[in-house]
């Protein structure tokens, strides 16, 4: 088996191609339209001989033909590659941003949460001031209660006894 009928066994479209390509060159012939500077390299290749430089000529054609069938498909590719690359960069922009709006969404509620926590929490503090005696104080920490006269008032930092954190002289 030649390579040409191997080639022309595993590509069936392109020897209908090159078919087409040989029936549109003959046609160019025919009325006189060739491609003056083809023509004149496969007359200088053929040695002057006509029928060869005639020949050489459509073979010459069929693959400038090809060639230019050819890069018509890549630019159709590549122009169909361009335009999917940009509905992937359109689409990757709007998840980023969705992304991102989902972030400041969850700081904001996460913000929010800690400040609701703060204002319980100072509250409580507050409520346990108001229902204590005088002598005795909250850990803002931990809320634990101390009595005042547990302390030593020279000390100069007093501890909870919980937490050890720092404590207010009330």
């Amino acid at each position: 088996m030649s390579i040409f009928n191997h080639i022309q066994r595993c590509l069936p479209g392109l020897s209908k191609k090159r078919e087409a390509f040989y029936s549109s060159i003959v046609q160019e012939l025919e009325k006189d339209e060739v491609d003056k500077d083809l023509m004149s390299k496969a007359f200088v290749q053929a040695d002057g001989d006509e029928k060869k430089a005639k020949a050489r000529y459509i073979r010459m054609r069929a693959d400038v033909l090809f060639h230019q069938e050819q890069c018509k498909k890549a630019e159709e590719i590549a122009r169909n590659e361009a335009v999917r690359l940009a509905k992937i960069k359109v689409e990757v922009g709007s998840a980023c941003r969705r992304a991102e709006q989902e972030r400041q969404r969850q700081e904001q509620e996460q913000q929010r949460q800690e400040q609701e926590q703060k204002e319980q929490k100072e509250k409580t503090i507050e409520m346990l001031r108001r229902d204590l005696s005088r002598d005795k104080g909250v850990c803002p920490n931990c809320l634990t209660i101390y009595r005042l006269d547990d302390y030593l008032p020279d000390v100069p930092v007093w501890l909870c006894s919980s937490c050890k954190q720092a404590l207010p002289k009330e």
